[in-house]
């Protein structure tokens, strides 16, 4: 029955049983994109939820860490430390908390 004529009730466009096996493969192909998807989202937001305490932990020590840092970055201490090392933590603190 390879490319013969029916008509669907829904339609009444008539198709072939050529035209009716491609619908289902893109069917199936979308079906298989959409379970992908689906995995890959999972996937994505477990490996958040089992990253956040870390997040957390770390958000806190950079806090602690730039409070310091805002009490220690004194003239002297400028003068004692490498240009480009002071730029870098400069840098660092004022990307911290975004």
């Amino acid at each position: 029955m390879d490319g013969a004529m029916t008509t669907t009730a829904a339609t009444e466009h008539p198709t072939t049983a050529t035209e009716t096996r491609m619908l289902t493969e893109v069917q199936q192909e979308l079906a298989r994109v959409v379970t992908m998807t689906e995995e890959a989202a999972t996937k994505t937001l477990d490996t958040v939820d089992e990253l956040m305490p870390l997040i957390q932990t770390m958000m806190s020590d950079s806090s602690k860490l730039e409070e310091a840092w805002g009490r220690l970055n004194t003239p002297e201490l400028v003068e004692s430390i490498p240009p480009q090392v002071h730029a870098a933590l400069q840098a660092f603190m004022s990307r911290v908390h975004q």
